[in-house]
């Protein structure tokens, strides 16, 4: 395994797309989230707490030596999730939607299943899950997008162990002619961030609602993360303050690398981004998803030839 700080170009999946200028579509009708517990409540600042991994990651964070996931095969596995209670970890496997269990934190993610619904025999991305695990947003080139080659979706379920139905409610208004990719909500789920693809390089987006049960409205572009060359795989920390992406911003090598921003206050723009430090190779590191608390860093990594899935800490 060779790991070094290497920037590079953006290839990999955004580039797999036929890309074609984005416009907005009408609503698709609104559904059930009444009933997904989240709050609908103000989301207030919370201050920095000193010592924290948020602090860490704002002063400049210190990382441990990756270490590969017990899912590994010699297939691809990329894009990463972990739920709120550690215990999930939902990634791609060759474009399907996988899950592995662990019943401690402590414990180890091993082997893992295909995930019934959310996989459709189309190409499956990243897949994010709500802490009370009865929803789930992801992207997929399935049937009944907005007309790209990747849509938004939602799944939806009445038990955490249930069966997810899929649909587009309230994120059929991000659906473009061209591609949405590499979802990433607020516990709240009133705030998604995401990639866009036109003919243009991959930018991260943000969308807002006021309520679970209204339909995203117009995005806004992260145009401080915005290099021209490809940004894609947005995850933040609870609080909003420390986003992790992949970019190729810098043309060295033929791949992409992880990078950081940080605020401290969510209302603002996000500082420079910065190399994610200890944990790039010079290969393709990619589809990032960072723990609720910043501590936990997960993403995928072509460095042994196909992509497996990494993990980080904060020391």
């Amino acid at each position: 395994m060779r790991w070094s700080v290497a920037v590079v170009a953006l290839t990999g999946c955004s580039q797999l797309f036929g890309l074609t200028s984005p416009e907005l579509r009408d609503a698709h009708g609104s559904s059930d989230d009444a009933s997904d517990g989240m709050s609908d409540g103000p989301r207030n600042d919370v201050p920095i707490i000193p010592g924290s991994c948020v602090a860490q990651w704002v002063a400049g964070p210190a990382l441990t030596t990756p270490v590969e996931l017990g899912v590994n095969t010699t297939a691809d596995e990329q894009a990463p999730f972990v739920t709120a209670d550690g215990l999930d970890l939902y990634y791609s496997k060759d474009g399907e939607v996988y899950l592995s269990t662990r019943t401690a934190v402590s414990g180890a993610f091993t082997n893992g299943n295909k995930v019934g619904g959310l996989s459709s025999g189309a190409f499956e991305g990243k897949t994010f899950v709500s802490s009370n695990k009865l929803r789930a947003f992801f992207s997929s080139t399935r049937a009944g997008g907005g007309g790209g080659a990747y849509d938004l979706f939602r799944g939806s379920r009445n038990t955490p162990t249930g069966n997810f139905a899929v649909d587009t409610s309230y994120v059929g208004t991000l659906n473009t002619a061209g591609n949405e990719i590499d979802p990433h909500l607020t516990d709240d789920l009133l705030h998604i961030y995401y990639s866009t693809i036109s003919s243009a390089s991959p930018v991260i987006a943000l969308a807002t609602r006021a309520t679970v049960n209204d339909n995203f409205g117009t995005p806004t572009v992260l145009t401080e993360l915005s290099s021209g060359t490809g940004e894609t795989g947005p995850t933040l920390t609870a609080d909003e303050l420390v986003i992790v992406f992949s970019s190729s911003r810098i043309t060295t090598v033929s791949g992409t690398n992880l990078w950081y921003a940080t605020r401290t206050n969510k209302t603002q723009p996000f500082n420079t981004p910065q190399l994610v430090p200890a944990v790039n190779s010079s290969f393709f590191d990619d589809t990032p998803h960072l723990t609720p608390d910043g501590c936990t860093l997960y993403w995928s990594s072509s460095v042994d030839g196909s992509y497996d899935l990494y993990t980080s800490h904060i020391q």
